[in-house]
């Protein structure tokens, strides 16, 4: 579900942006390189547990040499060999742990190869650069390089699921979209053994038809309260649309599961990109946000507005509001037929 277009919606309000790039959907493994002397990567850091978290593994094809690094929660493993011989193994403890949740890291490459995480200024490895090569083989929980974005994106195949980490408690905000008309399912898993779905969406949505429409943006918060006693998640879109699930066990890990018959993309974190001018976060108004016009001078409201063959743009253009010309109608429709061909 790879599109080339850019996409203009008109609701209440000023201009924001909704970008959809490969770069920012978590992966098990990824194979790139160092673009320049540094690489940002965003790893899902479980609340329990000591799992390996993200795996480096550079090698020089033209000296043999070799170096894998290993981060887990509390400690750092560097392995380094060449053709000949393999050097002892270091291991490197990590202060106070690593936070939990979506966790930001900096790969850098020079004189020096360092790994930091800036968001709590921690230098987890920095070493002379022995290999002196720019690619690089990445394993991990959930990794994404390079995504320039606040947002996390799942791209739901067909009869497939999307496994999205969460944090136990609090508040979790997607939006759903897709080109062609869909119907998603979504579950909650606990502990990765058990899960509960939620009824069909339509009914958070208030759609007339099991469907989704394409070409619209689908908003909702998914909450969830984990205590001893009776622990819940709940679907909210809007202000009273609520679908919500119970469960009677205090469970360590939590993940939303999307799912269904046809392929459409899931976006986590919407709610930072959606900022007025001034910075000001605007408030979401009702469970849907359909575009009503399209206009290519609209687009280049939007910074990064580029599209390249691996992403494209949603620019949701939030205007007061009113009802769209007869024109403007029929533009809509010509638009539609001309990206579903």
């Amino acid at each position: 579900m790879r599109l080339n277009v850019a996409l203009v919606f008109m609701f209440f309000g000023t201009v924001s942006c909704l970008q959809i790039l490969d770069e920012c959907m978590p992966r098990k493994r990824l194979e790139t390189y160092i673009k320049g002397n540094e690489m940002k990567l965003r790893v899902w850091v479980p609340e329990i547990g000591d799992a390996s978290l993200l795996t480096l593994i550079s090698e020089n094809g033209q000296t043999g040499i070799l170096r894998k690094i290993e981060i887990r929660k509390n400690v750092t493993t560097i392995r380094t060999k060449d053709e000949e011989t393999v050097r002892p193994e270091f291991k490197l403890p990590i202060q106070n742990s690593l936070p939990h949740g979506w966790v930001n890291f900096m790969v850098t490459s020079n004189e020096n190869f360092t790994v930091t995480v800036p968001d709590v200024n921690l230098t987890l490895i920095d070493v002379q650069d022995v290999v002196q090569d720019q690619n690089i083989i990445i394993t991990g929980s959930n990794v994404t390089a390079n995504c320039r974005l606040p947002t996390n994106q799942w791209e739901v195949f067909a009869r497939q699921e999307a496994v999205i980490p969460l944090s136990p408690n609090g508040s979790h905000d997607f939006s759903l979209f897709s080109r062609a008309p869909f119907t998603p399912e979504l579950a909650v898993a606990l502990d990765s053994r058990e899960r509960l779905s939620f009824p069909s969406l339509s009914r958070v949505f208030e759609s007339e038809s099991q469907q989704m429409s394409p070409f619209s943006l689908y908003n909702f918060t998914l909450n969830c309260a984990i205590d001893e006693k009776r622990s819940s998640c709940y679907i909210q879109a809007g202000d009273s649309k609520v679908l919500e699930v119970y469960f009677f066990r205090n469970d360590t890990s939590l993940s939303l599961i999307a799912s269904g018959m046809d392929g459409y993309i899931i976006v986590q974190g919407t709610r930072n990109i959606f900022m007025t001018r001034s910075g000001r976060r605007t408030q979401s108004r009702g469970s849907e946000r359909r575009w009503t016009s399209y206009n290519r001078q609209e687009s280049n409201n939007c910074h990064d507005s580029v599209l390249s063959g691996n992403s494209f743009n949603i620019h949701i253009h939030k205007v007061q509001k009113e009802e769209p010309s007869v024109e403007e109608s029929r533009t809509v429709l010509t638009t539609i037929r001309s990206l579903q061909n």
